[in-house]
């Protein structure tokens, strides 16, 4: 914005615009200056003076001189008197310029005024949630301003009141929370003013849309509402993350948030989704993650369920996540390692592989210590990576001639435990033990499994010798099966390791064979190198066997750790005491060690001795020992560095009392040190840890076994705590959350499942949702009792719910007898693989049982009219309005009628049912669609039938009939439906000839384009090759335009005229008569062309081929519109252009064609004659006339016309020598004569009517030629058709007449169309010789700003006679019609009659344009002859008689002289010879661009004579026939009718006479100014007054209607004058006399009536006075001065005075006029004049 000028600036004067006091108070003076300062450079003086009210006072008027840069300041004194605005300007005046400069003085009255929107769109937002717009409010005013506002939901304001300082701003945040979906508006009141007084208010228009959310979730490119994410194979430790794209589908925001579906304990709740609420945008997408964790390896799969709502939880999405857990997988490739045989101290070796097959990294360790077992390994403590394999090498190194066998167990993380098994055989020289094998282990564990292993080789051999073992198997069996197998995964095994107790603290009952009393040693604290106090402490290892066994120690010299006795015989069930002694060496350090020995039954000891059969491996056992040199009062025990998997062990569901194991390991990451760890509550009873004692080396690992067992059916949560370095500070709390289980599931809607109603024999499915609510799989079984078992199924008797998995249980429904049914069902559950743990749940079934049956909506459907060839769909809504819900079949019955055109479909039903198996709810409704593809042109119709299908009928139904238990539904008629296949369909209802055929009568045209032929083509049906292409495909490859094989040929003549005449414009009124839409074109050969290239084109073009090219370049023909589509009932206009540019017939074939309908192929032929020459126009060589009835008394007249297109005169000759030769051949009987001469003179531009008589003797057609010779050089051979026929043998059938196909009203109204008629043709029928025939038609004003005139003429001056029109010329007002009246007259021979009649309509305004102009080209064709200059040049050349001087050819009245070719008659010159007119040539497209413009340059600049207004022209044809009167009552009779014809027998006396009058009459017309006009109104309403208001008049009036005879008294004869003066002069003479004589008058009297009613005369009258009396009735009711259709009344009221005039032409003989005169009261009269009745 700019800004607001400050001074102005008048002549170099500076000076302050205007003063404004805004801040003021009544009884205070105020005052502002007015600085006035001079720029100029020169002195200045200036004047003032005072303002004219007493508000603004300054100082008194003085003269001012200001020098060059100086100010003065005028000071203006403000004193109000009263709080209203004042107003005033002081004049400042400089003498210099005397010009005034006016400030005006403005005193407001200060008043609270704000600046706020008036309208504020919040826009789009999602329903509950919310949107705001910061509005601004500014206080214009200098007060301070207090604002209230008062808004309404769910529209909000930050702030509803508040005060908002002077000229400041305040920031308001309008808020939108919509609860609905629809469009809100309001208005918020927004008051301000003072505190106290808020009288000014403000109309604020909130609008706002809300809309519903719309959220959907992509995964996996899945849009839907409902989605899958996939977590496969994670392991324990890892975390997998998932990610789905939630999409806004609307336009507005949405928020949105997260939850779980079910509520579920934390450490279970292994998805996380971190985002819990967002906002999108509209149609923005976002991507959310899901992680999951696994928390505890398992093999069941984990379900979790979220729910993404929008805001107010509209809006609902459900994201199903499904994750598997991968267990790590690890191996060893072998699970026994045999040695063989070794000598004591020799050393064997063996490799095995450990594998890791799966992604994660694991560690893994061996239970075993190198330094004391007989058995290395090269690696015991390692990390696998991903899929790694790592190499081990064992080594065998015995000590004591004994059986060696050890289960070495690998620790992993997360993983079951491995067993690798280690056997070999030690000999001494005087100990040499068996060698043992796979098979001998087999044995052990078999023998071990049947609690055998407790007998001695030799008891087992005795039991075996009496047959008390091996009873089911055999021992051969039993050492090659792989069923007795070493475990080779076990935790079991790992913990309950059978050495360790008898008995241990979950009362699970052991049965070892060896024992040691304790498993772990600790020394503790210990002196290094304290022989005198030795540390030691002994052990007890028990014998529970039947034989005697023999132990050996083995022993490590490097171990501070030793036991004695290194080896010893241990009784049967007896004891031992071993003492372990723990000598350290070095101070300040750990010692751990692992003791080993192995136990061997003695008759084992020498192989020479013992069965082979019975060899048994011997029994390892380890004592773990540990101890550290730490002095209890140093600090050298460092602190130790470690890492733990998991700071708590989560245990998988269990059930009580069963086992559940878990890993934990811990990492020594101190790489100097090692670190001792002790876990102290082992006590517990509901998990133990193995091992619970131990060290680990620097930068190793231990890996712990977690045994948990579950005491309760609840989850417990216990705490580990593990002391490292002897250390209490730094223990370690290890959490352990584990419990029992049992089965937990919830059932949909409290355990009720409500069956819908079903249909008898029908089936019912419905889902039943069961939830498992807790994180273990559950297997169910449903139980449903004998009775319900027929009436209730379940898909899935029995199945799995994994743990928070939700499943949908199909139940279904099967009814059989009406009823309702109650049935309970129980649910048994239990965890898997625990059946203990069952849990049994009710579950409430309740249907219902109901009949059946199927309504549609429309009971009868019809598709309509349908193009063959292509197809139409429709819906059938099937209602179901019973309680249940049915399945059913549909099927179709198809029948025809109509002519079948193609037998190869007539059996194929073209009724396509999308669907014809369902099934519709109850109370419900369903949707079929059908599609219908007629090939036919016929109608169609349909029955639509159904049955219900039964459950069972797929596998009953397949079965014969007698082998059918259950019986098939009938069929039952669901709907009707009825088609049409039609093609589509035009016709040209009505044509109007523009330009240079307008005065062409429409018959005449009709028949000139072929209308007739057009219309009949269009209605055939089309042959298969016009269906092949549509109008944008249709193309030719040949440079002809189109194949016309099959198509057929219309030829369209556009008549003829001069070259360069007006163009010929045809408008073609098409209708779409069908049923169906129809699209159109009219395509040009160049439309129609297919483009090739240069090497396919076949020749040069011919003469004919030229020729169209010629025509279509110059666009000599073109259409408008040229292609379109017409709804049913639609019509369009179609304008043909014809241009005369071009000598001779021009012709162009188009292609009509209708999409999936004809193709027609039409000829426009076009006729253009050369300036100077006659042509008579021959539009075809051919002409058929009206057929005529055989053995009539006299023929019709018909006519032929003659039409000369040229600009001369042109001479024809009628030869009808080949007529006279057909006349011979009919028995010399005048078949066909021509009535009119024989040679004739045709003017130009105008038709002749030959005549001719048609007399048939028989009943055929009759052909004959007829030769035409135009002016003696060209002859054209016309073939007349002529048809006699015998109404006896056409049976009361009546002869087409092909004029009746022509419409009788213009449909449309053109664009630059004045008037229209409300008929362009007239059928009169038949009408009887001398009488009348009348008809009213309307001329309509279409302008609405223009008044037009009328004139009639008739273009063939021989029908004057027979048409009369009234009134014959008019003027209309601006949409106004007026009522003409058509009376044709028969007054000569019978004939056909078509008379052309021509309505000349002129616009009055253009007329009165072309008048002021012409009146203005007079006055200056005035003053130019008045005006002259004489110039000495033209002088001298005069008086030399040289009169050479300059062409005047800008003169007005030269110009019009010479283009009229007249001498001038103009006083200036005495031209004696007119100019010869200039040389132009007749081709206007051979002028150039640059003649053309010199020719309008030239006409620019010249005056010419102004042109009269084209008219434009209405065409009427009157057509009709004349008969005699008998042949027309025979005519009436025959088709049951009456005569309602009046015959005129003065019509054929006097006709020529009478015509000669009548038009003479027509033609005259009495003018009068405007002063006589008055004076006769005047005269006449004086006169029509007093005949009102006289007495004695209206008494004379009632006396006239009982008067006998009140017209026609003074035709009574002289003698009867006479008998009366007799009678009334001689009273002498005698009463008989007088009685004979008034009997003679009676007599007399009533014959001289009978004969006057009886006189055509009087006939005449009569007709003449009802026919204009009817005139004037409906004249005045066209003029609403009466309504026909009002209730009659009793007291009639003055008629309504219309201001509409009747023109004043003069109508006919034997007519009434309506005059317009009036009384003072307004009142019409009629008055006859006596022209009339004469």
């Amino acid at each position: 914005m700019t800004k607001k000028t400050k001074f102005i600036y008048v002549n170099g004067i500076e000076i302050t615009p205007n003063l404004s006091f805004n801040e003021w108070k009544p009884g205070f003076e105020y005052t502002k200056n007015i600085n006035i300062k001079n720029l100029n450079t020169r002195t200045v003086k200036i004047t003032y003076k005072i303002p004219k009210t007493k508000s603004f006072t300054t100082l008194l008027p003085k003269l001012i001189t200001l020098s060059p840069g100086t100010t003065f300041t005028l000071p203006i004194t403000f004193r109000p008197v009263e709080k209203v605005e004042h107003k005033d300007e002081i004049e400042i005046e400089q003498f210099d310029f005397e010009k005034t400069v006016k400030i005006p003085l403005i005193a407001r009255i200060p008043d609270y005024k704000i600046n706020l929107a008036e309208a504020i769109n919040l826009g789009p937002c999602s329903v509950y949630d919310s949107v705001t717009s910061l509005v601004k409010l500014s206080n214009l005013s200098e007060l301070e301003t207090f604002f209230e506002i008062d808004i309404k939901e769910p529209f909000g304001v930050s702030q509803t009141t508040g005060e908002i300082k002077p000229k400041s701003n305040l920031d308001l945040t309008f808020m939108f929370q919509p609860k609905s979906a629809q469009v809100f508006q309001a208005s918020v009141i927004f008051r301000f003013g003072s505190v106290d007084n808020m009288s000014s208010y403000r109309k604020i228009d909130l609008y706002g849309i809300g809309k519903f959310p719309h959220l959907l979730v992509q995964a996996n490119d899945n849009v839907s509402s409902d989605v899958e994410l996939q977590f496969e194979n994670v392991l324990v430790g890892k975390s997998v993350t998932k990610y789905f794209t939630l999409i806004n589908m609307t336009e507005v925001q949405t928020d949105f948030f997260i939850e779980r579906e079910n509520e579920i304990a934390p450490f279970d709740k292994t998805f996380n989704c971190l985002q819990h609420m967002g906002t999108l945008l509209p149609h923005e997408k976002q991507k959310i993650a899901i992680t999951y964790a696994p928390n505890y390896p398992s093999s069941d799969k984990i379900y979790n369920y979220f729910n993404v709502y929008s805001t107010g939880k509209i809006c609902k999405n459900r994201i199903t996540c499904v994750a598997t857990n991968q267990l790590p997988k690890i191996s060893l490739d072998k699970s026994l390692i045999n040695f063989g045989v070794l000598k004591i101290n020799e050393r064997s070796f063996r490799t095995f592989n450990i594998i890791n097959s799966c992604d994660s990294v694991l560690d893994f360790q061996f239970d075993i210590d190198n330094d004391f077992s007989s058995f290395k390994l090269s690696l015991t403590n390692g990390t696998l990576a991903p899929n790694e394999s790592k190499l081990i090498q064992v080594s065998f190194n015995p000590q004591n001639p004994t059986i060696y066998f050890k289960r070495v167990a690998c620790s992993m993380q997360n993983h079951d435990v491995l067993f690798i098994e280690f056997t070999g055989t030690c000999h001494s020289e005087l100990m040499k033990p068996p060698e043992i094998s796979r098979k001998n282990i087999n044995l052990f564990n078999y023998l071990n499994s049947k609690n055998l292993l407790k007998h001695s080789p030799e008891g087992l051999i005795e039991l075996y010798d009496q047959k008390k073992i091996f009873n089911e198997t055999s021992l051969e069996m039993v050492t090659k099966s792989d069923e007795y197998l070493s475990k080779t995964i076990s935790f079991d095994d790992y913990i309950n390791d059978e050495i360790h107790s008898f008995k241990d603290k979950y009362e699970k009952s052991i049965d070892p064979c060896v024992t040691i009393d304790t498993s772990y040693i600790d020394f503790g604290y210990a002196k290094p190198n304290d022989l005198d106090e030795p540390n030691q402490k002994s052990i007890i290892v028990t014998n529970h066997t039947k034989g005697r066994l023999i132990i050996f120690w083995n022993k490590c010299e490097d171990s501070s750790f030793s036991i004695v006795p290194d080896s010893c015989e241990i009784p049967p069930l007896k004891t031992y005491s071993f003492r372990v002694k723990f000598t350290p060496t070095n101070i300040d350090k750990l010692f751990n060690n692992k003791l080993e020995g192995y136990a061997l039954f003695k008759s084992l000891s020498d192989y020479t001795v013992a069965d082979q059969r019975f060899i048994l491996p011997s029994w390892c056992l380890s004592l773990s020992c540990l101890g550290h040199t730490f002095h209890p009062s140093s600090e050298t025990l460092f602190t130790p560095r470690y890492t733990l998997d998991a700071e708590s062990i989560i245990f998988p569901v269990s059930v009580r009392d069963k086992e559940i194991y878990r890993t934990l390991v811990l990492k020594n990451m101190n790489p100097s040190c090692s670190m001792v760890f002790n876990v102290q509550n082992m006590n517990s009873e509901s998990w133990s840890i193995k091992p619970h004692k131990g060290l680990i080396k620097k930068g190793e690992h231990q890996i712990f076994v977690v045994k948990y067992v579950p005491k309760t059916d609840t989850l417990n949560f216990d705490k580990c705590e593990m002391i490292l370095n002897y250390m209490p500070k730094n223990a370690i709390n290890i959490g352990l959350l584990g419990g029992g289980i049992l089965p937990d599931l919830n059932l949909e809607n409290n355990g009720i499942l409500y069956f819908p109603p079903t249909c008898k024999s029908n089936s019912t499915s419905k889902h039943y949702e069961l939830v498992n609510m807790t994180r273990s799989k559950i297997a169910y079984e449903w139980k449903i009792p004998y009775d319900s078992k027929n009436l209730f199924q379940v898909d899935e008797g029995q199945s799995f719910l994994e743990p928070y998995e939700k499943k949908k249980c199909l139940w279904t429904f099967s009814p059989d007898k009406i009823e309702k049914y109650n049935h309970k069902m129980t649910l048994i559950a239990w965890i898997d693989g625990h059946r203990q743990t069952v849990k049994s749940y009710s579950l409430r079934a309740l249907g219902s049982c109901t009949h059946g049956s199927l309504q549609v909506s429309d009971m009868y459907k019809d598709f309509g009219s349908v193009i063959i060839g292509s197809s139409v769909s429709s819906e059938i809504v099937i209602l179901n309005n019973n309680d249940c819900k049915l399945d059913f079949e549909l099927s179709v019955k198809q029948t025809t009628d109509g002519v079948v055109s193609n037998k190869s479909v007539d059996g194929l039903c073209i009724l396509e049912l999308e669907e014809t198996i369902g099934r519709v709810e109850a109370r419900s409704r369903c949707t079929i669609r059908c599609r219908f593809r007629p090939v036919r042109l016929v109608n169609y119709q349909f029955t639509i039938e159904y049955r219900i299908i039964y459950p069972n009928e797929n596998s009953e139904f397949l079965k014969p009939e007698s082998d059918r238990d259950t019986p098939k539904s009938l069929k039952e008629i669901l709907c009707y439906m009825t088609a049409n296949g039609v093609y589509p369909r035009m016709n040209v209802t009505d044509i109007k000839g523009l330009g240079s055929i307008s005065n062409i009568s429409k018959d005449y045209l009709w028949k000139l384009l072929s209308i007739n032929e057009l219309n009949t083509s269009m209605c055939c049906e089309p042959n298969p090759n016009e269906l092949i292409y549509s109008i944008a495909t249709r193309q030719e490859v040949n440079r002809r335009t189109v194949n016309q094989q099959n198509i057929p040929l219309i030829e369209m003549n556009f008549n003829a005229a001069p070259v360069n005449s007006e163009d010929s414009q045809v408008v073609l009124f098409f209708e779409n008569t069908g049923l169906v839409t129809t699209e159109w074109a009219l395509l040009f050969p160049k439309d129609l062309l297919l483009e090739l290239e240069y090497w396919a084109q076949n020749g040069d073009y011919t003469l004919e081929e030229l020729e169209e090219m010629k025509v279509q370049d110059n666009k000599i023909f073109s259409i408008e519109p040229n292609k379109g589509k017409l709804e049913p009932g639609e019509m369009a206009r179609v304008t043909i252009t014809y241009k005369h540019l071009f000598t001779g017939q021009n012709r162009l074939p188009i292609l009509m064609k209708i999409a999936k309908g004809r193709e027609i192929m039409l000829n426009l032929v076009g006729t253009t004659v050369q300036k100077g020459e006659p042509y008579v126009y021959f539009p075809s060589n051919k002409f058929e006339f009206e057929p005529v009835e055989i053995g009539q008394t006299e023929f019709p007249i018909q006519t032929f016309d003659l039409y000369n297109a040229g600009d001369m005169p042109a001479r024809v000759e009628i030869d009808t020598s080949l007529v006279d030769e057909m006349n011979q051949e009919s028995y010399a009987s005048p078949i066909l004569k021509c009535l009119s001469n024989y040679i004739i003179t045709i003017p130009a531009g105008t038709a002749y009517e030959t005549k001719w008589k048609f007399a048939p003797i028989e009943a055929k057609t009759y052909r004959a030629e007829v030769i035409f010779k135009v002016n003696s050089a060209f002859y054209n051979i016309v073939t007349f058709k002529c048809i006699g026929y015998d109404k006896r043998k056409l049976n009361n059938m009546k002869i087409e007449n092909k004029s009746h196909a022509i419409p009788e009203k213009q449909p449309f109204v053109l664009s630059n169309q004045l008037a229209t008629l409300s008929y362009d043709r007239l059928l009169l029928g038949d009408i009887p010789v001398f009488s009348r025939e009348r008809k009213f038609l309307f001329v309509k004003n279409n302008s609405f700003e223009h008044k037009i005139s009328f004139t009639w003429h008739v273009t063939n001056p021989d029908h004057i006679r027979f048409i009369r029109i009234n009134p014959s010329r008019g003027v209309i007002d601006v949409n106004d019609s007026k009522l003409c009246k058509v009376t044709f007259i028969s007054m000569d021979k019978p004939a056909f009659y078509n008379i052309n009649l021509i309505c000349e309509i002129k616009n009055e305004t253009e007329i009165d344009n072309y008048k002021y102009n012409l009146e203005l080209w007079k006055q200056e064709q005035k003053r130019q002859f008045q005006e002259f200059i004489i110039e000495e040049k033209e002088l001298e050349d005069r008086l030399g008689g040289n009169e050479n001087h300059k062409d005047n050819s800008s003169r007005i009245d030269i110009q019009e002289n010479l283009a009229a070719g007249k001498k001038s008659t103009s006083q200036l010159g005495t031209h004696k010879f007119k100019t010869i007119p200039p040389i132009v040539k007749n081709n206007a497209l051979e002028e150039t661009n640059l003649e053309r413009v010199r020719k309008e340059r030239a006409e620019k600049k010249q005056w010419k004579k102004p042109i009269p207004p084209n008219p434009f022209l209405l065409n009427l044809n009157v057509i009709a026939r004349t008969q005699f009167y008998d042949e027309f009552l025979d005519l009436s009779n025959t088709i049951k009718t009456n005569s309602s014809k009046f015959v005129d027998t003065t019509l054929g006396l006097k006709k020529d006479a009478l015509s000669l009058q009548n038009h003479s009459d027509d033609l005259v017309k009495i003018a009068c100014n405007e002063e006589e006009n008055d004076l006769l109104e005047y005269v006449f309403s004086d006169i029509l007054r007093s005949l009102v208001s006289d007495k004695s008049f209206h008494s004379m009036c009632q006396k006239l209607k009982h008067e006998e005879i009140p017209y026609f008294f003074q035709y009574e004869d002289e003698t009867s004058h006479e008998h009366k003066k007799e009678d009334e002069n001689k009273d002498e003479i005698k009463q008989k006399h007088k009685k004979q004589q008034k009997g003679h008058k009676k007599e007399k009297k009533a014959d001289n009536i009978q004969s006057i009613k009886t006189s055509p005369i009087f006939g005449s009258l009569v007709e003449s006075i009802f026919e204009n009396t009817i005139s004037n009735i409906l004249t005045e009711a066209f003029y609403k001065e009466f309504s026909l259709t009002s209730r009659p009344r009793l007291i009639a009221l003055p008629p309504k005075v219309s201001h509409s005039k009747i023109s004043a032409s003069p109508l006919v003989s034997n007519s009434m006029t309506r005059s317009k005169d009036f009384n003072s009261s307004g009142s019409p009269v009629l008055s006859i004049s006596s022209g009339d009745i004469a």
